[in-house]
């Protein structure tokens, strides 16, 4: 191996080699004056996988399983359940003097790569405005973590910098105790070694006041990624070795079985990639399947399968109907009044319980004093952390905040809006982000003062919903799912479709009860097909007509809609006053009317008598209608024996005899007088049947026809 145009020390190499485990290569001399080098061929492993909504609660990612996007999973090796790693602290106090820079070190001996970090420092300082602090990591790395924030304000109390907090620095203010996005992200060191020695600048950029860094701290996180759009993830260039894999539960989720958000994955040379299946349910949510029961038992067996489209509703208030408006739901801040902090940020929460998370409408008031409302910035924070700006430093100089309403339906935008903001009106961000959220818990209303010297007091602020019972419809696979809207017990009422009936619960009305942060799963309903059946009317010959001198179509008619009918499902056979034989039968049409279907049938084949009007010969004939092969769009096959089970079979006895127009069996004198008068007078009313030969006149052809038939009288 030959490795050429080497970086200057301190940048990565990588050498690409065929791998050949512990093969060491110990060049005399690399470039630059580098000597004794050892570079080691490495194999390097994956651990793939997805984080799914486990529908039914098995563990195992099943097709209707839908991925989760945007979750975090992470390598928990020290298996305590939340992303952390090995923490670094210096205790040697950093001097911060004005108008100088000072440092302070921390030399960290321990191998690792950075792929997320914090940084955490206590600071006593009488103008907090005067100080910028920097991080500059081993290879000469810059972060700046805070920068002239906090005007004349004392000290930073145990303020961690983290990329994915919630705020700025910028929005915080002295002694800025909490987590803060620091003035440049840390990500900036990802990738980088943590080994070396890391320096901590502190500068004071004017005379008067002076402090020290007490004490700060580096805490190097456990490898952590987040999910695709289809939840699927990887951890590349592992080594071998175990690996705890864990999901960062996002909010309103839980492990759909005890451990199903963690998993043990073993990474080896003969077995490089290996796949974490990390299954979640929503908390407060009934998950269940509707099936087509076939055999009507009440239980999923083998061949019966989900059923689409199937909608229902969580009768919340017990009343046994869809309530399409509910009435408003109000809940108040618990910590108000509580005063604003001049220059800084305060919080204040409500909780809310048995709100539903489909709401119509949603509604927050705020009552509030301040001598400079366009300082005021105000995001409202929901339990599973969305976040929406109601108001963004509007009114300028003017003065409180006075039944201030943020609503979605509003006519006018809050921009629109003077001091004291009376009145309904839209947020900067639409309320309707929190919609299909969790939004039963505690709710956070920040109040961020953006600029020293006037104040205030939030005197009170309201969440209002207006909702509806939760509604759902059963996907392709015939899992459905509603959420609750708190613990407690409560019915999951389906609703009914012609054809189809209940037969487990024969009511149609799951009764489920949800325990506290729980979930039910499993609350599955069997729902039988009705068979459909042959009208009353039966089986008619040439449409009910009495004439059997000619049997061109049989017709009948079902009380349901059929999805398949092949020709196949009916025989028809001469089995007297002639040879035997079997005709062909063809579908001739099929229409649906009024949720009925009408069958025509008619004949083709060698045989047919009577030309072109496709008429079954002389002879007495047994149609027999196979039910198993004709089915309904319910699934099931057509019930035309009349016994209530879905198929069997159907025997009609009829006969064709040319010139029997009264279809008694015989050929008398009525017949002849009836032919006698279409011969002579021509076609009068439906007379068709005397048409042997189908050319729309009588003739000596048909009147010879008809004499041979009067002549034998009788068919049978």
């Amino acid at each position: 191996m030959r490795l050429r145009d080497l970086p200057r020390l301190g940048r990565a190499v990588q050498a690409r080699s065929v791998p050949r485990p512990s093969h060491r290569y110990r060049p005399a001399d690399l470039g630059g004056g580098v000597t004794g080098m050892t570079l080691e061929a490495r194999q390097l492993l994956t651990i793939t996988g997805t984080v799914f909504e486990d529908w039914n609660a098995d563990g195992v990612r099943d097709p209707f399983d839908t991925g989760l996007a945007g979750t975090r999973v992470f390598l928990d090796s020290n298996g305590n359940g939340i992303i952390d790693g090995p923490t670094f602290t210096s205790t040697t106090a950093i001097p911060i003097i004005d108008n100088q820079t000072n440092s302070g070190t921390l030399t960290i001996a321990q191998s690792g790569t950075v792929v997320g970090m914090t940084v955490t420092v206590n600071v006593t300082h009488t103008w907090m405005g005067d100080v910028t602090l920097r991080l500059i990591s081993p290879l000469g790395t810059v972060v700046t973590l805070i920068q002239g924030r906090g005007g004349s304000g004392d000290n930073m109390n145990g303020t961690i910098f983290d990329d994915s907090a919630p705020l700025p620095i910028s929005a915080g203010s002295p002694p800025f105790a909490g987590r803060f996005r620091p003035e440049t992200p840390l990500a900036a060191f990802n990738g980088q070694s943590i080994t070396g020695t890391w320096r901590l600048d502190a500068q004071d950029s004017f005379a008067g006041d002076q402090g020290q860094v007490t004490s700060w701290s580096l805490q190097f996180l456990e490898p952590s990624v987040l999910t695709d759009a289809n939840g699927n993830f990887s951890f590349p260039g592992l080594g071998p070795g175990t690996y705890p894999v864990r999901v960062q539960l996002p909010g309103g989720f839980t492990a759909s079985q005890p451990g199903s958000d963690f998993q043990q994955i073993t990474l080896t040379a003969a077995n490089p990639t290996a796949n974490a299946r990390l299954g979640l349910i929503r908390q407060g949510a009934i998950y269940g399947r509707a099936f087509s029961d076939l055999n009507g038992n009440g239980q999923l067996d083998p061949g019966e399968v989900g059923l689409a489209g199937w909608s229902g509703f969580l009768d919340t208030n017990g009343n046994g109907v869809f309530d399409s408006v509910l009435p408003p739901q109000i809940f108040n801040s618990t910590d108000t009044p509580k005063p604003f902090v001049d220059g800084g940020l305060m919080t204040s929460v409500a909780t809310v319980n048995g709100a539903p998370s489909d709401f119509l409408n949603m509604r927050v008031t705020i009552n509030g004093t301040h001598t400079w409302v366009g300082d005021m910035v105000f995001t409202l924070v929901s339990p599973g952390g969305v976040r929406v700006t109601l108001i963004n430093g509007r009114g300028g100089s003017g003065d409180n905040f006075t039944n201030m309403v943020f609503d979605d339906n509003a006519a006018l935008p809050i921009s629109s809006a003077t001091p004291p903001f009376t009145g309904s009106w839209r947020p900067e961000q639409p309320l309707a982000a929190f919609r299909n959220t969790p939004v039963n818990g505690v709710w956070t209303l920040e109040c961020l003062d953006t600029f020293p010297a006037d104040s205030g007091i939030l005197q009170s602020w309201t969440i209002e919903f207006v909702g509806r019972e939760p509604q759902f419809t059963t996907n392709s696979f015939g899992f459905y799912r509603v959420t609750a809207p708190g613990s407690g017990t409560f019915p999951v009422i389906f609703n009914p479709q012609p054809g189809w009936e209940f037969s487990n619960p024969a009511t149609g009305v799951i009764v489920v009860p949800i325990p506290p942060g729980g979930a039910a799963v499993g609350r599955d309903i069997a729902i039988r097909p009705i068979p459909v059946l042959l009208d009353p009317s039966g089986v008619r010959i040439e449409n009910g007509a009495a004439q059997r001198s000619m049997v061109r179509t049989i017709s009948f008619t079902l009380n349901g809609i059929v999805s398949t009918m092949p020709a196949g499902a009916f025989t028809v056979n001469r089995v007297g006053g002639g040879p035997a034989q079997s005709f062909e039968v063809r579908v001739i049409s099929s229409q649906v009317v009024q949720g009925r279907t009408n069958v025509v049938l008619g004949f083709t084949g060698p045989g047919l008598a009577g030309g072109s009007m496709n008429s079954l010969p002389d002879g007495v004939y047994e149609m027999v209608i196979n039910g198993s092969a004709i089915i309904a769009d319910n699934g099931l096959a057509v019930d035309f024996d009349g016994d209530g089970v879905a198929g069997g079979s159907l025997t009609v006895r009829f006969h064709r005899f040319f010139g029997d127009s009264d279809g008694d069996g015989d050929v008398d004198m009525d017949d002849y007088n009836r032919f006698r008068r279409v011969y002579v007078g021509g076609f009068v009313g439906d007379s068709s049947h005397f048409d042997f030969d189908g050319n729309n006149l009588f003739t000596s052809l048909d009147l010879n026809e008809f004499l041979n038939n009067f002549r034998r009288r009788r068919l049978f």
